[in-house]
């Protein structure tokens, strides 16, 4: 399962305190948890790891993996989400309570999937920083217990939001070391695309080999440098073509692709149909079969 088909379905949202002297026993949930520290200090144990959960940190839980809240020193209040990543178990819709190691059934696991282009999702994903999430973990909380209509798809769209403000964090503090000279290369881009760039190129430009140059703009778009390329190109030629006033090849040169028939092959790999069916309305009887995101180098 790709993230991009996640939808997710939460069951249970709670502002969840525990005290110094709450007692949790370790348990392997059915469905996944997300925890968010909003006050004090905790510790949740998963697995033979530690995470120190410290306000505004985030340990989202896969399902059928062994947990422990462990006993703070004062007290601890988490936001916790209980959910899964897809609506195919939505009958049961009340919380289901996890078990003991002993008596966990892995087939029994609800909605179980294992993402291919997340793998952090597939196991325990621990972020620091995060305080920003709390207006949203607010919003869920309140659609959770008021309940008014369309509240489930509320809440799925307010829960995707939060995974995907997640992956993006650990997708950016991998990147850290980089972070800056690669939106300084994703500028460049967005001003010279027109340009013969080449991976090469570019790489010379900030003193980069062009596989570093590449990995950095993946690391921030989730596309080679090459493939980001194209996707602009791309998006500016749309624009052109449905504002008029320029030949197909014009639009090709303007865009930065060497020749009509590059342009042409690529733009209708991507969309489904040529340049000149677009301008001519002929997408309107076609289903692009692919996406930006499916172009490949």
């Amino acid at each position: 399962m790709k993230f991009e088909d996640c939808r997710p379905y939460i069951r249970f949202v709670r502002e969840l305190t525990i005290g110094r002297d709450s007692t949790y026993s370790p348990w392997v949930p059915y469905d996944a948890r997300f925890f968010y520290t909003k006050e004090g200090a905790g510790e949740i144990v998963c697995g033979d790891k530690s995470y120190r959960m410290t306000p505004g940190d985030v340990l989202c839980i896969p399902a059928g993996t062994l947990y422990h809240l462990v006993s703070p020193r004062t007290s601890v209040v988490y936001y916790a989400v209980n959910f899964d990543y897809t609506r195919s178990a939505r009958r049961f819709s009340a919380p289901v309570s996890p078990v003991s190691a002993e008596l966990y059934r892995p087939e029994e696991r609800l909605s179980p999937v294992t993402f291919s282009d997340v793998a952090s999702l597939n196991r325990p994903l621990y972020l620091t920083g995060m305080r920003f999430l709390e207006a949203s973990l607010e919003s869920l909380l309140r659609e959770y217990l008021k309940k008014l209509v369309y509240y489930e798809s509320r809440m799925s769209a307010v829960f995707f939001k939060i995974l995907t403000d997640c992956l993006r964090r650990e997708r950016m503090t991998a990147a850290s070391e980089g972070r800056a000279e690669g939106y300084q290369i994703l500028d460049y881009i967005q001003t010279r695309y027109a340009e013969p760039l080449t991976n090469e190129t570019v790489g010379e430009v900030f003193g980069f080999h062009k596989n570093y140059a590449s990995d950095l703009i993946k690391s921030l778009t989730g596309k080679p440098l090459h493939q980001y390329l194209l996707y602009v190109r791309l998006t500016h030629a749309w624009e052109l073509l449905e504002g008029g006033g320029m030949s197909i090849g014009e639009i090709s040169r303007a865009c930065g692709f060497p020749d009509i028939c590059y342009f042409s092959r690529y733009f209708k790999k991507v969309y489904g149909f040529s340049p000149s069916e677009c301008r001519a309305g002929g997408r309107e009887k076609k289903i692009p079969v692919r996406l930006a995101s499916s172009i490949k180098e």
